[in-house]
């Protein structure tokens, strides 16, 4: 086995990902997004909260990392020697369970990992001399629960720009389609994302 293979075999994304602490509100507040879209009056402040929280999960989708701060779980199956988070602003791990074949759980404790915050790639790594639990289940075996996102006022402009440009062409869209052109996404948003789009996959 070579040694690239054998590293892209050490290092896993993970099988499931959730939120378990959503972030609280949006990144863009309603005010800002009413001068965006050149509206004076506060009567549509509803449908713009809806919109730009709309318009921030279709972007974390899109990216595939989190926008603002909050709180995900990471399910991996298997037991590599390296665990690769998604790469995203990792700001801490709260847990790192283990789950052996009868759904036992053993808590992992910091002596045994390093958190590695490398802005290309963070990662959860196993200390010098330190393995896994034997006996390790197939699915889930290993759940890793960490804060992830910017916090507010630091959240890259290109990201905030295409987001606010997507609500307002929902705003000015209501509908999907118009004059027989799709209107989803605008031109320019995936533009804008694409320096901060993940990707997984092997290299």
């Amino acid at each position: 086995m070579s040694l690239a293979y054998a590293t892209r075999q050490a290092w896993r994304y993970p099988a499931r990902v959730t939120v378990q602490t959503a972030p609280s509100g949006s990144v863009v507040s309603v005010a800002h997004l009413r001068a965006h879209v050149a509206q004076s009056v506060t009567d549509d402040d509803a449908m713009l909260e809806s919109l730009g929280l709309a318009a921030q999960e279709w972007v974390e989708a899109y990216l595939g990392r989190a926008v603002l701060t909050q709180t995900r779980e990471a399910s991996y199956d298997g037991a590599p020697g390296c665990v690769v988070l998604l790469p995203e602003p990792i700001t801490g791990i709260t847990s790192v369970k283990a789950f052996d074949e009868d759904d036992s759980e053993t808590m992992i404790t910091t002596s045994t990992y390093r958190l590695d915050t490398s802005p290309l790639l963070p990662r959860l790594v196993l200390r010098d001399g330190q393995l896994w639990p034997t006996s390790l289940r197939e699915d889930a075996s290993l759940v890793i629960r960490y804060g992830c996102g910017w916090s507010a006022g630091t959240v890259p402009m290109a990201i905030l720009q295409a987001l606010m440009l997507l609500v307002a062409h929902w705003y000015e869209h209501r509908q999907p389609v118009s004059a027989g052109t799709f209107t989803t996404v605008p031109m320019g948003v995936e533009a804008l994302l694409s320096p901060w789009r993940i990707r997984t996959g092997a290299a």
